[in-house]
């Protein structure tokens, strides 16, 4: 990730990380599997964020990724 990318990640993180956690609470129904769930998606969509930003909703991206982190907890554990 190049140096712009990162300052971009960052401040998506810094802007949207409360309402992404918000929205995985409500998934989870717990706080601490919340934030698990956010942090891996978000460092899954770190590895990918120049292409994502360039597709115009990275968010949508999170979003989805945080689904699927949580089925995917919620199935294999």
């Amino acid at each position: 990730m190049n140096a712009a990318d990162e300052a971009d990640f960052a401040a998506f993180v810094a802007t949207r990380s409360a309402a992404l956690l918000s929205f995985a609470h409500v998934l989870t129904g717990d706080r601490y599997d919340a934030e698990d769930v956010v942090q891996t998606a978000l460092a899954a969509t770190a590895l990918g964020w120049h292409r994502l930003r360039s597709k115009g909703n990275p968010e949508g991206y999170v979003r989805r990724a945080i689904v699927t982190t949580h089925l995917n907890r919620a199935l294999f554990n």
